[in-house]
């Protein structure tokens, strides 16, 4: 959820809905196939991580199932909306509230930027070391001039 909305602000979008999703290995014998999600519209488009992800912990909550052994789960943002361009509605007070909100994210994004993932989010966890596994990574000969076959 972090890196959507990270996303966002690097794109200058806000986004207003926000699906999650789950899924089990549907490849595993072992495991019943097991897939769902659900989704929510915020009140009015953010790009804002903490609103964000609390929206996804309550559709995660909602969503969960103990005893699967889940595969797969993630989110995805719709309804996209340029700063400052979506109606609000007669009883919002949008402009005080977002200056404060647009500006910690943006300083949060800055010092990531500039010291490696130093300020995250509790939900996010404590450790922030995960990686993709890379051992079967195909060769990128179209687009990385080191990886191109050479011949002898």
């Amino acid at each position: 959820m972090s890196r959507a909305c990270k996303k966002l602000r690097t794109e200058l979008q806000e986004a207003k809905h926000l699906t999650v999703f789950l899924r089990t290995s549907p490849f595993s014998e072992k495991d019943a196939p097991y897939s769902t999600s659900k989704s929510i519209a915020l009140d009015r488009p953010s790009s804002d991580t903490r609103i964000f992800l609390a929206k996804a912990m309550q559709l995660l909550d909602s969503l969960w199932v103990t005893g699967y052994r889940y595969a797969k789960a993630g989110v995805m943002l719709a309804d996209f909306y340029d700063p400052g361009v979506y109606q609000p509605s007669l009883f919002d007070d949008p402009i005080v509230q977002r200056k404060s909100d647009q500006a910690l994210m943006l300083l949060m994004d800055k010092l990531n930027t500039k010291h490696a993932n130093t300020i995250w989010f509790a939900s996010q966890g404590t450790k922030q070391n995960w990686s993709m596994k890379r051992e079967l990574l195909s060769p990128a000969y179209t687009t990385a001039w080191q990886e191109l076959p050479v011949a002898k």
